[in-house]
């Protein structure tokens, strides 16, 4: 009876260990595409006090992804893959049940727009809530187009988000989109 309980146990063990290799990444969650071929892709941030804050989110993707993708300064608007807009604003006033902090579109290159401006309580956003809506937007812009069902991904769907670093599913997420 011990070796048959053991024997349970062991494929339990087995199964669960599959089961949580399985929820290393949230791709399958997503529908993701790789954007950028060349993983040296160059940024624009508008001129503004958040931008240093901009800048450093977008090495937190940079680490996330083991410095598989690398960020360089544009040298002009024109010349960027990605642009970061500072609007004080609502944005996408379509949305009814919530109100985008930051918004992602896309037609020859991604172009993010930040509100900085809380619209619950009419105060400038802080620093840290910034770079948490900066890292977010920044997913998308690499091709994360959907959200993670879990809270402690960057990519899960929040107003403002719960966790500003990338988690070890958002370092998944990212090397296998980018880094194979």
């Amino acid at each position: 009876m011990k070796k048959i309980l053991f024997g349970i146990f062991l494929i339990l063990c087995c199964l669960i260990q599959q089961a949580k290799a399985a929820n290393n990444d949230y791709l399958n969650e997503v529908n993701a595409h790789k954007l950028f071929g060349n993983n040296n892709i160059k940024v624009w941030v508008q001129n503004g006090t958040q931008q240093g804050t901009v800048y450093k989110a977008f090495l937190e993707w940079e680490r996330a992804s083991g410095n598989c993708i690398k960020f360089r300064l544009a040298n002009s608007e024109k010349t960027a893959q990605i642009k970061v807009y500072f609007v004080n604003q609502k944005i996408n006033p379509n949305t009814q049940r919530s109100v985008a902090v930051g918004y992602t579109t896309y037609s020859a290159t991604p172009v993010i727009q930040i509100i900085t401006i809380n619209p619950f309580t009419g105060k400038y956003f802080t620093q840290r809530q910034i770079f948490g809506i900066a890292v977010h937007e920044i997913g998308h812009a690499l091709g994360i187009m959907g959200h993670s069902s879990n809270p402690n991904d960057i990519m899960y769907h929040a107003t403002i988000p719960n966790s500003i670093f990338a988690s070890n599913r958002d370092y998944n997420t990212i090397r296998k989109l980018y880094c194979k």
